[in-house]
């Protein structure tokens, strides 16, 4: 494990992958994400963002499954609107990079174009 980093991170760094590049609407990417970290207990997690991953819990447990194959979060989001989504969402996104901050900061200083290596543009084949 590299220093600086919490074990649950990868698991919320899947999360926000999938949220960021899964298929469907931002209700099903919502779910996908959320049955990659339910595995975690807030316990598990620092003390800094239990607060926020306890409210992603019930905000995506609120319902009962409808049949044995949908999920909690699927049911829980079924007649919430996008916008609830988006929120837990960015809860999700927020929760990964207190995580991960050093790959966040990483990744952010690599958005600079004063940082990036320029690599020359080729011309047309011919």
């Amino acid at each position: 494990m590299n220093e600086g980093f919490h074990p649950a991170g990868e698991r919320f760094w899947i999360a926000v992958e999938s949220l960021a590049t899964g298929t469907g609407d931002i209700k099903l990417r919502v779910a996908q994400a959320f049955n990659t970290i339910v595995v975690f207990r807030p316990a598990e997690l620092p003390p800094h963002v239990r607060p926020d991953f306890e409210w992603v819990i019930r905000e995506l447990t609120r319902r009962a499954p409808r049949t044995p194959r949908e999920s909690a979060a699927s049911a829980s989001l079924f007649r919430r609107r996008a916008t609830s989504a988006a929120k837990i969402a960015q809860k999700i996104v927020h929760i990964c990079r207190a995580l991960n901050v050093p790959l966040c900061d990483m990744l952010e200083a690599s958005d600079d174009p004063s940082k990036l290596k320029q690599t020359p543009k080729k011309g047309p084949r011919e």
